[in-house]
């Protein structure tokens, strides 16, 4: 879904140059910080902003930590939440044209 919406959105040159880096950035919300670094402000507050993402519960699913019914509950909460402002951009470049 947000590819469909950036390639209705942007010119070809634009989606090729910027898909590197958009993927890069995203790459940074898939598995927690505090997996892999110590514990401190930083890593806590990038860990917070991870929980936003669907990505942040698949990879807490696949740990099995005791608490699937609540991961798979957030994922999908966070889910909609994620790509509702992509939804509702296609929706208006559909009514504008």
């Amino acid at each position: 879904m947000i590819g469909f919406t950036f390639g209705t959105s942007f010119e070809r040159t634009a989606i090729d140059a910027g898909s590197t880096p958009l993927m890069f950035l995203l790459a940074t919300f898939i598995v927690p910080w505090k997996v892999f670094l110590p514990a401190n402000t930083m890593v806590d507050f990038m860990t917070a902003i991870q929980k936003i993402f669907p990505s942040y519960y698949a990879y807490q699913m696949v740990q099995q930590d005791g608490q699937l019914w609540k991961n798979i509950g957030m994922f999908a909460t966070s889910f909609v939440i994620t790509l509702l402002p992509f939804f509702i951009a296609i929706a208006a470049k559909l009514r504008h044209h």
